[in-house]
């Protein structure tokens, strides 16, 4: 587990969150990948979405360097920008 985050139980699963997001928030899960117009798209926790990619894989792909990037970020002390 890295530094910006915490483990919470919801219903009897374990979830991964960052330090900062409140404890006390329902927590929905949803699908970040999108298509539109035949591209794909994925959206952030930065309030961001990313994109177009030519095919879902390709933005599966993009998500995870996307993840390795902020979390490289974080054990720097650099916190994600946060758009509201």
């Amino acid at each position: 587990m890295l530094p910006f985050e915490k483990t919470y139980m919801q219903k009897g699963n374990f979830m991964k969150v960052r330090a900062e997001d409140m404890e006390a928030k329902t927590w929905f899960r949803s699908d970040r990948f999108f298509n539109e117009g035949g591209r794909w798209f994925f959206s952030t926790r930065e309030n961001t979405v990313e994109g177009p990619f030519d095919t879902h894989w390709e933005a599966e792909q993009e998500l995870m360097m996307y993840i390795r990037d902020m979390q490289a970020k974080a054990s720097f002390g650099l916190a994600p920008e946060i758009r509201v």
